[in-house]
Order: C-alpha cells, then structure tokens, then sequence
C-alpha cells in the first residue's frame, strides 16, 4: 500500500514534465551491459563548458585571501618563505602552503582550544554531525577560494577509532565532477572528537570558458571506453593534471 501511495505522489509530481527522451542503460542492448543500469541515456550528444583552472592561492593576494577565509588575523600572524612555498603561524595553527596550491593545517590545540570545531548534541559529535559540519566547512572555503560554481561532494569517510574520523571530498563545477589526477580528492580532514586535528586542500580555481566542447553520445562513449567495467558508472566530468584549461569528457 504504501509503495502505491508513493508511487501516485511521483506520478503527480511529473505530471507537468515532458519526456527528453532519455532512458536507463538497463533498457538498452547488449553494450550497456558493462555500464552501472541507472546510468542516464540521453538521445543527443550532451556538451559541457570548457574550463579555466588556476591556483587561487598564489601572489599576497592570495594568501591575504586565503588567511581571510580561514579566520586567521593577517597582523598577528607570522608568515616566512620556505623551499616549495611558505609557512604560516598562528597560536597553536600552522599552514604550510605549497607553491602548487596544496594547503595543509595542522593543530596543536584540542577540544575548546581548537580552531575549528565540532558540535554534537550529545557527549561529542555523531559521525553523521561530524560530516555534515565538515563539509559546510570545506563547502564555505571552496566557494570563497575556488569559485561560486565549484561544489564539493563527499568521497569517503573513515572511521580511524571512536570519535576520530578520515573525511575526503572531491570538486564538482555545475555537478559535474572534477578529478584530480595525482591523488583524486580535493581535501581530506582529520577530526577528533570535536575538533579539526589537520586538513588538507588541494586548492584550484574554476570559471567557465564560455566555449562548449560537443562529447561523444553515450552510445560511441562506451564502445570507445575499454576501461568500462562490469557495472562500471560512466559520467561526464573533467581531469584536472595541472593545466589551465580543462576540457570535458567521459569519466568510467
């Protein structure tokens, strides 16, 4: 009965929405077989904006913003230039930035002494309060330091021991996944208990072209992708290597 009333409710929600088209690789022949059955296929071979990459940390005015955006106090912090880039000292924090943009923090504090912290509304934080205040977190410094369009969405979390947690994220722009090539996701953060230990920020900045490239329709995509797997999820997205312009394709 219940899947019924469900099923009604989603009838009257599409209701007013013409069909694209579109169909579930399940629905497909023999091909689809290697792709996830809930892959999207579109009837028209979809396109996606070029994009322009670029460290957005690099310069004084990049430092000045990313102190900015983590509430570190330019004037009562101390800032030296080491090999490969510089090093920043506040209190108890230290940020160790990267001429490549990488950016790593690293606490000495702890509970109510942290920087960043936590909140739980028992004893300490649950993993899913710990998500979900991470992630507004990172989600706030990828919109001020990477762009208004770039997203973060959740990798992986690991539960190291009780209250201690391995968080991933990687970029999206206008959903559309980015990979970074080296290690894959964009930053990854260590909490314990309440308080954020360390993280690391792969930092790039993404804008649109404004130049559409035309890809593949799925149908060539996926006889062109060897690397397809059984069950393997076929998407379009971006690789980004270092360069400073991305262009889209067909991620498996």
């Amino acid at each position: 009965q219940t899947g019924e009333i469900l099923q009604g409710q989603l009838d009257k929600a599409l209701s007013g929405s013409l069909s694209n088209g579109a169909t579930f690789a399940f629905e497909q022949g023999a091909l689809y077989k290697r792709v996830d059955p809930y892959t999207m296929m579109l009837t028209t071979a979809p396109s996606l904006s070029q994009l322009n990459a670029s460290n957005p940390v690099a310069g004084e005015e990049g430092l000045q913003l990313l102190l900015k955006t983590l509430g570190f106090n330019s004037h009562t912090t101390s800032v030296y230039p080491v090999e490969g880039g510089r090093v920043v000292k506040e209190g108890n924090d230290t940020l160790r930035i990267s001429d490549s943009g990488t950016v790593i923090y690293d606490s000495a504090a702890k509970g109510n002494q942290a920087t960043f912290q936590v909140a739980g509304k028992g004893e300490g934080p649950s993993q899913a309060e710990t998500v979900e205040a991470i992630q507004k977190l990172a989600a706030r410094a990828a919109h001020s330091l990477c762009g208004e369009d770039v997203g973060l969405y959740l990798i992986h979390v690991t539960a190291l021991e009780k209250g201690v947690y391995r968080i991933r994220f990687g970029y999206s722009v206008d959903g559309a996944p980015v990979l970074l090539s080296n290690r894959g996701y964009a930053a990854e953060f260590l909490v314990e208990g309440t308080s954020v230990q360390s993280f690391t920020f792969r930092l790039r900045a993404y804008t649109a072209s404004g130049e559409n490239a035309a890809l593949l329709p799925e149908r060539q995509a996926v006889a062109a992708l060897d690397t397809v797997k059984s069950g393997g999820e076929l998407m379009i997205g971006y690789v980004d290597g270092g360069e400073n312009v991305l262009q889209p394709g067909w991620l498996a």
